[in-house]
């Protein structure tokens, strides 16, 4: 076989590797996800724990880089693409597996002896426990690892066998190989596979394409038997298919051990859970956050429709947001409305509740007077200018930064603007009844003082869920029985209400309320682009796990833009400083590399905030913008392999300059935009995928230009490094800009950070040794 063939099946191989790890990103963040109550703080940290493995497989095997004889690389890298199916199947069943075995070691332990006590109690959580930050993690490391490590040794082995080639193909054309196949894998399953198809069935469906590009490999290197046993895998990944169905409905009780399971639904959006409520009900779950139930329990939406719509004399147009298929348009046609509008975001939850909910949801949801619309509930909102006498808000709290959206300042704004003279909305945020602890009260007072941005005169009732009512009429202060004397003038038993709502209201728990806001420090603002509001709810989480971890998360929320810039400055003076010593030198080519995978990292989180502040949440538009930017990639490392055909490593260098300072401009146009935008400017939604295609083309330059400018070692040996670096720093950028950058220093600051990494990059490629040009 020729050897131009033979590079072109690495090619090849390389976009099956890129096509598994796309399949295994999507499929592993999604069912973590779950386990992680859709916590954007833990999402960040298990994204990490997939780019550090990544680095480590690329790492160790770059060592192995240029040994051996060709047919011997070639062996390697079939080797490598017969065990992704395995692995993404194991990691699968194993993230599902989880809870019931955290619950199994929890039960154990009481039998244990003290010392595996010591070491085991920490993980060990009862059936239906929320888990901890340190749980997850290790969830997350365990279940990435294997896939993670994996695909970035199959880089590794990939540009190994390329350079071996006639033509010395270089990293470009590797990474945009792979760069491509993770964009078909992910992008697709993102969309479309995964709503039709049970994870495990993707999983072998990507393991396939591997062994049948192993087979394609050995056979091209004339290892006859060897190409023949990955064939016979490749047809029995295909031949397991049937059996991908029972391990999916195995693992789905594994689950959700504890429950009795309804349905199982993978959506748009999210994972979908409906278990059993005894006797005749219905919980519901939305990517493992209860959400709510049919019928709803005492003192939970009926609590926040009854205070609010009490609140108006006579609320005949009123809006629904959330909620509607657990209790709360059953709740609100009490008042007997003229007409109802319920917004949930998905239209699978809402054919769920069509099968599943209470009698009485079904019925509410149905009747005449209810208009129910599935989209994104902010967008209703701003739609609609003096249209509606009540809005009522039941959705879960700010836990993460698509439920954060309807907490901020511009969306109180927004709703002021949608009701009637005399109109109303009512809203629930996290409280007490007395005692706040540090990181409740943060929150509490940010989150109210959002509020009172927009909205004057906010009455509150307090409780572990304290409800918020504002409106131009209604008094500064509810009073128990007017609320009481409204509901039975209308008609309305509400027991648990009236047991409670004088409690709540009683003079001694108002003043315990007012006395904890006192002494509370001058609250943030939680506004679209600087989302701090879900920052300080995962610090409340945080704190309940871990109180020590209080102090250390308080002291970052007070970060500032001029904080960060003032830590990049004197890291950038400390390595310039010290760069007489060779080894500090020879290491700030890979740190401009993972410079610039910190930066890419930042920038696309800000836009995916950005456009879900401007446009809504909406799940199918982040694969397409995670897209543009895995084509960038593609595109920007085709275009150096192109620039560097007859350059040395003083051009790569020249070049690499110039592709650093233009990201470092397109990250400072991004913050200037950004700062200059309000809640009410409508960007087009495909300036955000051109951007991220933008900034891949400019990254994806990064990596070939790199490895020809520390042109020290073979170019495999040094790309299998350089690649190692780009994932730590983007994996550090996943982790902060999503968890800590993007809400406290805001999307402007973020951008205007990564600006600031990227023009301490070109400093120091000023001051880098060149490497010898090596063939």
């Amino acid at each position: 076989m020729a050897v131009l063939r033979q590079g072109d099946i690495a090619l090849g191989a390389l976009f099956a590797a890129g096509l598994a790890a796309g399949v295994a990103q999507v499929l592993l963040m999604r069912e973590l996800m779950v386990v992680a109550y859709g916590n954007e703080l833990s999402m960040g940290l298990l994204l990490a724990c997939w780019l550090f493995a990544g680095a480590i497989g690329s790492a160790l095997e770059g060592r192995r880089q240029g040994m051996g004889t060709a047919g011997a690389a070639a062996s390697r890298m079939a080797l490598l693409c017969l065990l992704p199916g395995p692995l993404i199947v194991a990691s699968v069943a194993l993230t599902r597996a989880a809870p019931m075995l955290l619950a199994g070691i929890a039960a154990a332990l009481p039998a244990a002896p003290a010392s595996v006590q010591a070491v085991l109690g920490w993980l060990g959580a009862n059936p239906g426990e929320m888990l901890g930050p340190g749980q997850i993690a290790l969830i997350g490391a365990l279940a990435t690892a294997g896939p993670a490590a994996l695909n970035g040794a199959q880089f590794a082995a990939g540009c190994d066998l390329l350079t071996r080639s006639e033509q010395k193909r270089g990293v470009g054309p590797a990474w945009a190989a792979d760069a491509t196949g993770h964009l078909l894998g992910g992008v697709a399953l993102a969309t479309t596979v995964l709503i039709v198809a049970n994870p495990f069935a993707v999983a072998l469906w990507a393991g396939f394409a591997n062994a049948a590009a192993a087979a394609i490999l050995l056979q091209g290197s004339g290892r006859r038997r060897p190409a023949l046993a990955a064939g016979i895998a490749a047809v029995a990944m295909m031949a397991a298919w049937p059996a991908a169905d029972v391990l999916a409905s195995a693992s789905t009780a594994w689950r959700w051990h504890n429950r009795e399971v309804l349905a199982s639904v993978e959506t748009r959006f999210a994972n979908v859970a409906i278990t059993r409520q005894q006797p005749d009900g219905i919980y519901v779950y939305e990517n493992g956050l209860y959400s709510g139930a049919s019928p709803p329990l005492p003192g939970t939406i009926d609590d926040l429709v009854h205070i609010t719509l009490a609140q108006h004399p006579r609320p005949a147009r009123v809006l629904l947001v959330g909620g509607g298929i657990t209790g709360g348009v059953r709740e609100i046609l009490k008042h007997e409305p003229e007409a109802v509008t319920c917004v949930e975001l998905d239209e699978r939850l809402l054919e769920a509740a069509a099968r599943f909910a209470a009698p009485g949801d079904r019925r509410a949801l149905t009747d005449q007077r209810v208009t129910v619309i599935a989209g994104d509930g902010r967008a209703v909102i701003q739609r609609a200018e003096g249209r509606w006498d009540a809005i009522v808000v039941a959705l879960p709290d700010p836990a993460t930064a698509q439920l954060n959206r309807f907490y901020t300042a511009e969306f109180y704004d927004a709703c002021a603007k949608a009701l009637t003279d005399d109109g109303v909305v009512g809203w629930e945020i996290p409280g007490a009844e007395g005692y706040f602890s540090p990181a409740l009260l943060r929150l509490h007072t940010t989150l109210l003082a959002s509020a009172e941005v927009a909205l004057s005169g906010i009455a509150r009732v307090p409780g572990e869920s304290t409800v918020c009512v504002a409106g131009r009429t209604i008094p500064p202060a509810i009073d128990s029985r007017d609320v009481l004397n409204v509901l039975r003038s209308r008609g309305i038993s509400a027991p648990w209400l009236e047991t409670t709502l004088p409690e709540r209201l009683q003079p001694t728990t108002l003043r315990a309320v007012e006395n904890a806001l006192a002494y509370a420090p001058k609250p943030s603002l939680n506004h679209d682009l600087r989302p701090i509001g879900y920052f300080l709810d995962q610090l409340w989480w945080v704190t309940q796990f871990q109180p020590g971890a209080a102090r250390l998360l308080d002291v970052l929320s007070r970060v500032q833009l001029m904080d960060a810039l003032i830590a990049t400055g004197v890291i950038l003076s400390l390595l310039m400083a010290t760069s007489w010593y060779s080894p500090v030198r020879r290491s700030f080519v890979p740190l401009v590399v993972a410079g610039s995978g910190f930066v890419s990292m930042s920038l696309e989180v800000a836009l995916l905030f950005a456009f879900q502040s401007i446009h809504g949440y909406v799940y199918g538009m982040v694969g397409v913008i995670i897209g543009a930017f895995m084509v960038g990639v593609a595109f920007g490392a085709i275009a150096a392999e192109w620039q560097l055909r007859d350059g040395g490593p003083a051009d790569a260098r020249a070049k690499l300059t110039g592709a650093l300072v233009g990201l470092a401009l397109v990250a400072a146009g991004i913050a200037l935009a950004l700062g200059f935008a309000a809640g009410d400017v409508r960007v087009p939604a495909l300036v955000f995928p051109l951007l991220t295609g933008v900034i891949g083309l400019l990254v994806g330059m990064v990596l070939p230009l790199a490895t020809r400018a520390r042109a020290e070692m073979s170019v495999a040996r040094s790309a299998a490094g350089l690649y190692a670096a780009d994932l730590v720093g983007a994996a550090a950028g996943a982790l902060l800009a999503g968890a800590l950058l993007a809400p406290v220093l805001g999307l402007p600051g973020t951008c205007a950070l990564g600006a600031a990494v990227c023009v301490s990059g070109v400093v120091l490629l000023m001051i880098a040794p060149i490497g010898r040009r090596v063939g």
